[in-house]
């Protein structure tokens, strides 16, 4: 298997909105890091304390990432389509919406 064959599949294992998924979860391994710091006592103190800081560091900036992909125009709800049934919606809203309906003038008479 190559590394195309690979990072496709992974893409693929992610769903539509792989930049959410990804920053979602380095949000959830940092953030339990930076809440829960004994989940990595097993590391030499020195390198905990420097492990703890930057896993804050790190939550701290994927949260905001986080924030703004999540409502992003290409996420699930936005402008793009997750599946072919929201794409036939989006299809069927925008015929409707872009229908313009048939006026009829006016004409006042003396």
């Amino acid at each position: 298997m190559d590394l195309i064959s690979v990072i496709r599949d992974t893409v693929k294992a992610l769903g539509t909105n792989t930049g959410t998924t990804i920053v979602g979860y380095v949000l959830m391994v940092f953030g339990a890091i930076a809440l829960k710091p004994e989940l990595i006592d097993f590391l030499p103190e020195a390198v905990r304390m420097y492990v703890e800081g930057i896993a804050t560091l790190i939550a701290f900036v994927a949260g905001g990432t986080f924030v703004q992909t999540v409502k992003g125009r290409n996420v699930t709800g936005g402008t793009v389509p997750a599946n072919q049934e929201a794409q036939h919606r989006l299809e069927v809203d925008q015929e409707a919406v872009y229908e313009k309906p048939v006026r009829k003038a006016i004409v006042l008479k003396d």
